[in-house]
């Protein structure tokens, strides 16, 4: 009977779907009952009980269905002592571990590590409000016919109050000079050497930022870029959880949907737009805009943030904007209890 119950729950555990778990675990636990079931182990060295394999396949439906039928959820796997909150936190699968904090599951359970999942899950919750700031440039404009290939990437990633964990940059090979030079004018200007000499001299009265050389000596692939974006990103951030930042960014998002689509997968659906606060200010706040302008101005005068179409450059930019935009626009109103205090 174990024998056959075992391959019955191999088969459920093979299943790609978690339609079809919830389908076919009410007639295997009526058949084989709780207590048998919670026998069984999978093959692996960790010998996963059945509440184990549906966390990690992030089926938090599944785990909801256990719980109602008696399942212990703080059940530990053999080879650590893992709980089911412990590899939802160590996967990094957000809403399984919200349902099962919801669901009461012990949170100072500890591994063989001596690890509880208290901090862990806070961390966890605190990861996903990080923020990807992203700036790609391009071979065109967003409104250009051709589509658009990347030219260079960047990544700064920074938590909710927009202070740094982490940062990349990637120059893109894949380019002959002759298709660099063939590119529109604003590039010429703006991608060229700094000085003459090298083999793209910048236009009259128009000093490049020195791009088109780096991408000629660039050894980098656009693949090799993902997949350093994709760890970058897997680091600090929960996949589909934390939103895209920069400058117009929505613009760089789409052209990641065609050229980096496991990027643009890992993202959430969400961005934020600086440009949509400037936009904002040259509407209704032109005495802000202005002061906004001064400030940037001072510090690109002091060596601090600069923008001048370099990717890294770019986002350090549109980090300093928005700390500016939360100081001076952003700004919590009195609590209600302040409010009422008497005067």
């Amino acid at each position: 009977k174990l024998e056959s119950m075992g391959d019955a729950i191999t088969e459920l555990v093979a299943l790609p779907d978690e339609e079809q778990w919830l389908s076919a675990l009410p007639s295997l636990v009526a058949s084989e009952g709780v207590e048998t079931i919670s026998q069984w182990r999978d093959a692996t060295k960790h010998k996963h009980h059945l509440v184990h394999v549906a966390t990690a396949k992030d089926f938090a439906r599944v785990l909801e269905l256990l719980s109602v039928n008696g399942f212990d959820l703080n059940v530990q796997r053999d080879s650590d002592q893992c709980t089911a909150l412990h590899l939802a936190i160590y996967y990094k699968k957000p809403h399984t571990a919200s349902l099962l904090k919801k669901l009461g599951v012990d949170t100072t359970l500890q591994n063989s590590y001596g690890e509880s999942c208290d901090a862990k899950y806070e961390k966890l919750a605190e990861t996903m409000q990080n923020i990807i700031w992203l700036d790609l440039e391009l071979t065109s404009g967003f409104y250009d016919p051709a589509p658009a290939r990347i030219l260079e990437a960047a990544i700064i990633i920074t938590d909710k109050d927009l202070n740094e964990l982490g940062r990349g940059q990637w120059v893109i090979n894949g380019f002959s000079a002759d298709e660099l030079l063939a590119l529109a004018n604003f590039h010429q200007k703006t991608f060229r050497d700094r000085e003459p000499g090298g083999a793209f001299p910048p236009l009259a009265d128009s000093p490049g930022n020195g791009l088109f050389s780096e991408i000629v000596a660039s050894a980098v692939t656009k693949e090799a870029a993902q997949e350093g974006m994709l760890r970058l990103m897997r680091k600090h951030c929960v996949e589909y959880a934390c939103p895209i930042a920069g400058n117009s960014v929505q613009c760089d998002r789409e052209v990641l949907m065609l050229e980096m689509p496991q990027v643009y997968s890992f993202l959430n659906h969400r961005i934020i737009d600086v440009s949509s606060f400037t936009g904002l200010m040259e509407r209704w706040l032109p005495d802000s805009l202005a002061a906004w302008k001064l400030d940037a101005a001072a510090e690109a005068a002091a060596g601090g943030a600069i923008y001048n179409h370099r990717a890294i450059n770019d986002i350090e930019s549109s980090i300093s904007t928005m700390r500016w935009v939360r100081s001076n626009m952003l700004v919590q109103p009195p609590a209600a209890s302040a409010l009422n205090e008497p005067k």
